[in-house]
């Protein structure tokens, strides 16, 4: 199947069924999962709030109770903090409803959240009765997380006041809270002397993994002389720093105040790198509020960090260099990270003139001199630490030109050529035109120009026949007339994308497969427009979803378990083709943010390609000057949403290994871990997956490990989201039990695939369901400026 167009509500990928069984179409709980979006621009922290009469907003202290009571106890406000709960209740405006009046309507779209006051109101479904409200009752939930249309209709049974949130303020209040609570705590980290050469990265990474901790007045936070393990920002409040002073007659003590700290300063410091007794006492002198951090949290982000210093040390010489001074932040991480140390005595060669070169040196300690043969006397240039030699040596094959001499004693760090050839994975003159490529378009390379890889002119394709149709228009097979070469041609009306507010998701669709190269991922060849359409060409894949193997076809085809699902050497498999494809896109900082099996699709090899990436995004990203290192749009499917999507905490990449966690349970299951029926429960499985997320007795205990390493709650220790990144999940003991998986096999496509479907020829579409070729395009009157990028 090719799934492929992109929609708010559904997509082409969501709404076709190629080569569904009549029992897929029957049983709802073999329903492609539909899509939940919202406009991107519609919850950015910078967005202006609805203006709403302020006699409406106006509540009595027992209304504000009541309000704080029944949200506290509901299941969306999970981790709210009070501010953002007091700040949401008092945007909240009074509804007066008469007896008999539809609150929401079944059906209906919604985007307003209600809590009774007074009075009582009737749930009806099909104009059945089935629940009934009254004081401090609550519905329509479901309205702050996107706009669902309503499941009931809520009906007041006699006169009743209400108090509603609407989402777009609900969902403003609590992105701009996260971002101010980010940008507040990195300002904070960035004053700490010990953590100044760290990257803006890793400071949002501490940030984020801070926790906030209340001391009354008087109580003792730091006791001199206790094992020092934990770091303190102050947040609000003040604290006194003492040493105890033994006095003369040996038997008392005196306090001697060494200093007082207050709002933005921070102590315990050196617990990060030291182990060792604390040096003085730290005592609040009011209610203060702290920001901590231990040391075993901060080596799980980021590692120890002493050598983390020295690492970020090299990378700034690194960066210096002029041949490397285009390389991204991970590439330049892992080159440093290449370097070993090498000492030199005094007098000793450490490059001699005319021989080959394979070195690069950055000076860590000591001096050296440079000379040439032909004029042994005259010192050309004197180098010391931190400075740099040889580096001509990783992309040319040449002799050395000069002598470089110890002056005493001498340390170095040296990158060889095969380790740089190695992280590059190009050579000599390959490596020269990269650079070249990247300097001539003035930037790095997970942000170069995307190119075409094709130049078919419009007029040699050849429509074959129609694979799928959707929201946006439909996917055709297409042929080239004259190499018989055949596509996918992704169809789009210009008039469904802006009514639906997605021009930015096509466009970043468009932009991000233009740079990826990437055996398991879509390849998109070439776009075309024209003024009521836009054209995406993309490669034909014809082994059928992935979905369809773990739903329908389920005799003959994967090899499976006894729990529902595939066999752990068919999931194995399955997932590393995905965890391959997202250790590339995030190299490249974007999030996918739409995984799960209908997006997955199986080549004519039997390996995977993912598709879709209608909601992918490049975080960081920089919109109005400012680089924003979270999003806040709600997007991807309900099955698979990391809790921080659902609450609007902003997120990242990280949600990316939610999702991952949740295919990688549903391979070994045949069922995601938190489905549910009702979607209000399903969102409430999934804030609360400490209790909810269970496992058959059968399940695979290493298998087991990681899915609940991948879907933890808190995105900052989620696995794939710490020091190593998607290379935690690589070597994770899982991967290790079978005696065949490799990473280098499967990524060089050595592997055996456990099913490789029968394709009988280029024009084979047996795994499409037939479409009517007629299609209505609607004619777009609007702007086209806004595809220019296109």
């Amino acid at each position: 199947a090719i799934l492929f167009m992109t929609s708010m509500i559904r997509r082409v990928t969501k709404g076709l069924t190629f080569g569904a069984s009549s029992r897929a179409k029957k049983d709802k709980h073999l329903k492609r999962r539909d899509i939940i979006s919202n406009n991107p621009d519609e919850f950015s922290p910078s967005t202006s709030r609805d203006v709403v009469d302020p006699a409406l907003l106006e509540k009595t202290d027992a209304v504000r109770e009541l309000l704080h009571i029944t949200l506290r106890e509901h299941f969306l406000f999970t981790g709210v903090s009070d501010e953002d709960l007091q700040e949401t209740i008092s945007s909240m405006s009074v509804l007066n409803a008469s007896a008999g009046e539809a609150i929401i309507t079944q059906g209906d779209g919604g985007s307003t959240f209600y809590v009774l006051e007074s009075g009582d109101c009737y749930a009806a479904v099909d104009g059945k009765n089935v629940f009934e409200y009254t004081r401090g009752g609550s519905f329509g939930e479901l309205a702050l997380i996107y706009n669902a249309k309503r499941a009931a209709s809520v009906i007041a049974t006699t006169p009743a006041v209400l108090w509603c949130m609407e989402m777009r303020t609900f969902r403003q209040i609590l992105s701009t809270s996260h971002t101010s609570q980010v940008m507040e705590r990195c300002r904070f980290l960035q004053n700490v002397k010990l953590l100044e050469d760290l990257g803006t990265d890793q400071i949002s990474k501490i940030a984020g993994a801070l926790r906030e901790v209340d001391y009354d007045a008087g109580q003792e936070i730091i006791k001199e002389g206790d094992s020092g393990e934990t770091f303190y920002i102050i947040k609000v409040g003040k604290v006194k720093c003492t040493h105890l002073v033994s006095q003369d007659d040996g038997k008392s003590v005196k306090e001697t105040i060494l200093m007082n700290l207050s709002d933005g300063d921070y102590f315990g410091e050196m617990a990060l790198i030291l182990n060792e007794p604390r040096h003085a006492n730290v005592i609040s002198l009011t209610p203060v509020k702290l920001l901590e951090l231990s040391q075993n949290e901060f080596e799980s982000l980021l590692g120890e960090l002493t050598p983390l210093l020295m690492n970020q040390m090299r990378m700034r010489i690194l960066r210096s260099v002029p041949i490397l001074s285009k390389l991204t932040d991970k590439e330049t991480d892992r080159i440093s990270k290449k370097m070993r140390v090498q000492q030199f005595n005094d007098g000793e060669y450490i490059v001699t003139e005319g021989e080959s070169g394979d070195r690069f040196y950055i000076i860590n300690e000591g001096n050296v001199v440079v000379r040439c043969n032909a004029d042994p006397d005259n010192i050309l240039k004197e180098l010391s630490n931190q400075e740099y030699f040889g580096e001509r040596a990783l992309i040319k094959d040449e002799p050395r030109n000069a002598n470089v001499i110890a002056q005493g004693s001498v340390e170095c760090l040296v990158l060889e050529k095969k380790d740089f050839e190695k992280v590059l994975k190009s050579i000599g003159q390959e490596i020269e035109a990269e650079m070249d490529r990247r300097s001539n378009c003035g930037q790095a390379s997970a942000e170069a120009a995307p190119v075409t890889v094709t130049d078919i002119p419009w007029s040699q394709l050849k429509h074959v026949r129609t694979l799928g149709t959707g929201t946006f228009g439909r996917v055709k097979l297409v042929q080239h007339k004259q190499t018989k070469q055949v596509y996918a041609l992704k169809c789009m009306q210009k008039q469904q994308i802006v009514s639906t507010h997605q021009q930015r998701n096509i466009l970043n669709e468009k932009d991000i497969l233009l740079k990826c190269r990437h055996p398991f991922i879509l390849q998109l060849h070439q776009t075309y427009t024209n003024p009521n359409e836009l054209f995406m060409l993309m490669e034909i894949i014809q082994g059928g979803e992935l979905w369809t193997f773990i739903y329908e076809k389920q005799d003959g085809y994967v090899p499976r378990n006894r729990i529902g699902g595939f066999s752990d050497s068919a999931a194995m498999f399955y997932s590393g083709c995905i965890i391959s494809a997202f250790h590339y896109i995030h190299e490249m900082n974007v999030a996918y943010r739409d995984l799960k099996p209908e997006n997955i699709m199986i080549d004519s090899s039997g390996y995977l390609k993912m598709i879709d990436f209608g909601f992918a995004k490049t975080i960081p990203y920089k919109k109005n000057g400012e680089i924003h290192s979270s999003s806040y749009t709600i997007c991807g499917t309900p099955e698979y949403l990391a809790p921080e999507l659902i609450q609007s905490k902003g997120h990242d990449k990280s949600v990316d290994y939610w999702a991952l966690g949740c295919l990688v349970y549903e391979l070994i299951c045949g069922r995601t871990p938190f489905a549910h029926e009702n979607q209000r429960d399903l969102f409430q499985n999934i804030l609360y997956s400490r209790k909810t997320l269970k496992f058959p007795s059968k399940f695979n205990v290493q298998a087991k490990d990681l899915v609940q390493q991948l879907l933890k709650q808190e995105p900052t220790y989620r696995l794939g989201n710490t020091k190593d990144g998607v290379d935690e999940i690589m070597q994770h003991k899982w991967f290790k039990t079978s005696s065949t998986f490799t990473w280098e096999d499967l990524n060089q496509m050595n592997l055996k695939a456990p099913y490789v479907p029968t394709i009988r020829g280029a024009l084979d579409t047996s795994n499409f369901d037939p479409y009517p070729e007629d299609s209505h395009v609607v004619t777009y009157r609007g702007p086209q400026d806004v595809f220019d990028e296109f």
